[in-house]
């Protein structure tokens, strides 16, 4: 059997990977959709897959720009077209 190795780490090494403050890297955990931890330890200890954690926060952080894009293509695209009727 075959086994990979993953990038693993606490909210420390998730801060350090995403370029965020501990603080921050915190606050994420304990948002719906982050990505579930692997291991807990005790209580409180977490640890994640960098990768997961990586590639969630990616996708999360370029949401909003990609719908904002969406959303200024269309009213461009309507000012074309009422733009035209006014030209008519």
């Amino acid at each position: 059997m075959k086994y990979e190795l993953s990038r693993i780490g606490t909210i420390s090494e998730i801060a350090v990977e995403l370029g965020l403050t501990y603080g921050r890297s915190a606050q994420l955990s304990k948002i719906r959709g982050f990505p579930d931890p692997i291991w807990v330890i005790g209580n409180r200890n977490k640890v994640w897959e960098l990768d997961a954690v990586k590639a969630w926060y990616d996708e999360r952080r370029n949401a909003p720009v990609l719908r904002r894009k969406e959303q200024v293509k269309m009213m461009l695209e309507n000012l074309q077209e009422e733009l035209k009727e006014l030209e008519e």
